[in-house]
């Protein structure tokens, strides 16, 4: 290749690197800031979900099986729904065992839809149809209406 074909060549590389630019410019990061909102009322909580229904509640999921309400900065008292005895109790230390998911129907606040009110739970329980002793653990799906 001569000299010129070569010169030629890698001008017309520069200028298509210049055209396209390789890093994007980035926006700044926005600042964030965590802020204690209720102490030692939570037991586990392992999940905090919307209902998209426009009360602007989030619904706080506990490892033991409670759903609680949280809105306008506040943990309400009472419970969403309670699982009670469903899920599996959990072993001293860390157990990844009981409620450990919660999602609402997407037209879970359309009256029209048929996921009015529903909402779905994952969990894990105790059962005594499982092999073995009854303490050995199933995955549980429920939905409620």
């Amino acid at each position: 290749m001569s000299t010129s074909k070569f010169i030629s060549r890698c001008a017309t590389f520069f200028l298509a690197a210049a055209a396209f630019p390789t890093a994007p410019s980035l926006a700044a990061f926005p600042q964030l800031k965590l802020e204690l909102v209720c102490q030692n009322q939570l037991f586990a909580p392992l999940a905090m979900v919307s209902p998209v229904d426009g009360s602007g509640r989030m619904m706080v999921a506990e490892q033991r099986g409670r759903v609680r309400i949280f809105r306008n900065g506040m943990l309400e008292p009472g419970n969403f729904i309670d699982l009670g005895p469903k899920p599996c109790t959990e072993r001293a230390g860390y157990d990844e065992r009981g409620l450990l998911g919660l999602a609402f129907h997407p037209g879970f606040s359309n009256n029209a839809s048929p996921g009015y009110r529903k909402f779905y739970v994952f969990y894990i329980a105790n059962s005594p149809l499982a092999p073995g002793i009854t303490t050995d653990p199933i995955a549980s799906r429920d939905g409620f209406n």
